[in-house]
């Protein structure tokens, strides 16, 4: 059996789906897949949830393999140019393929592909243009939000709702709202899934939702993914706070710089609860006390609260791009929302009674 296709082509298909693949126990999936037929070379490779695809022109029989080794060939195929022939000899113990051009040549051992599921084919409901930077960088901006719960799948998704991204774990949300991709119906993507964005050269993509799967498809390259199961009935509307005690704004880089003061200062292993006390920041872990002062800018701070280091750092980190970060607050039990360009995001407290909330000396 014997094909041929572009070498430059090849390798660049290889490495862009080669970012997906993780550990298997079953050797082959945790490899890059090669199918041929119908004059193109499909390449694919999963992380067991997703698939990353890239489809280029071939003649040439049909077969299917699967490489024993991708990291070897990554580092091979650059230096095939020209015309490349795919010959597959061996039996299904001790299959090889051969690769040549008019310079070089070598023999790799490969193996059968039957553990690879076939990428599910998106019928679409519903098809969109989407901006693939603007959208990647949308994704990052909320999907810290996002843990892994067996009892809600909902909480480790991307919520695609009219012009809004948002996502909620059950203990933060994180909403972005932007002009560039606005969806008819609401629909729910893996954030694992969606990390694989990067992949894609192309500015733009077109987003196909079907009934169970999802595809994003740009040059030639498909992400192809599940739709997350919808396990509650969460809206924005309900979950923002509707009463507001104070609002006030601070300087999002000198609070951010005071958020990573006290995490350096504290134990990275340890669930770290932070008082704000007019504007001043205080921490404590095993081994002493900690506090930074934070300007308000805007408006008077007197709800003191406490919340998560960690969770209230990564959501001042992600309201990027702005100077002044609002922050609204209800009381010591209600969640702390901040506002940050088109980026909202929200932390629920901690029980302050159980905080040691004495000022710093």
């Amino acid at each position: 059996m014997k094909s041929t296709l572009d070498a430059a082509a090849f390798a660049a298909a290889v490495k862009s789906v080669s970012g997906i693949l993780t550990k298997f126990e079953v050797p082959q999936l945790a490899q890059v897949r090669v199918q041929l037929a119908d004059d193109a070379c499909r390449v694919s490779a999963t992380d067991g949830r997703a698939w990353l695809s890239v489809d280029i022109p071939a003649t040439g029989e049909q077969f299917s393999f699967v490489f024993r080794n991708t990291e070897k060939l990554l580092r091979v195929l650059p230096h095939l140019g020209g015309e490349l022939t795919l010959e597959a000899s061996g039996t299904d113990n001790d299959r090889k393929i051969y690769l040549h051009t008019s310079e070089k040549a070598g023999e790799f051992p490969v193996l059968e592909d039957a553990a690879h599921d076939e990428i599910s084919r998106v019928i679409p409901l519903r098809r969109y243009e989407v901006d693939l930077k603007t959208l990647r960088q949308r994704v990052t901006s909320v999907a810290y939000a996002t843990c892994i719960r067996k009892d809600r799948p909902a909480s480790a998704g991307v919520r695609f709702e009219d012009k809004r991204l948002w996502c909620v774990d059950g203990y933060r949300m994180a909403i972005h709202q932007d002009d560039s991709l606005s969806v008819s119906e609401p629909f729910i993507l893996p954030a694992s899934a969606l990390k694989h964005l990067g992949a894609f050269k192309d500015k733009n993509g077109v987003l196909a939702v079907g009934k169970d799967y999802a595809a994003i498809t740009a040059g030639g390259m498909t992400l192809t993914c599940p739709l997350v199961e919808r396990s509650d009935e969460l809206k924005i509307e309900t979950a923002m706070p509707k009463r507001l005690t104070e609002t006030y704004k601070v300087n999002r880089r000198e609070y951010l710089d005071a958020l990573k003061y006290l995490t350096d200062c504290t134990n990275a292993k340890e669930q770290i609860k932070v008082v704000f006390d007019e504007g001043l920041l205080i921490a404590y872990d095993r081994h002493g006390k900690y506090a930074a002062k934070v300007q308000l800018v805007e408006g008077n701070s007197e709800v003191r609260y406490a919340f998560n280091l960690a969770y209230m750092r990564q959501a001042v980190e992600h309201l990027g791009g702005v100077e002044l970060v609002q922050i609204d607050a209800i009381s010591g039990l209600s969640p702390i929302v901040l506002h940050g360009g088109n980026a909202t995001a929200m932390v629920l407290p901690m029980r302050l009674h159980e905080a040691r909330c004495a000022k710093a000396a």
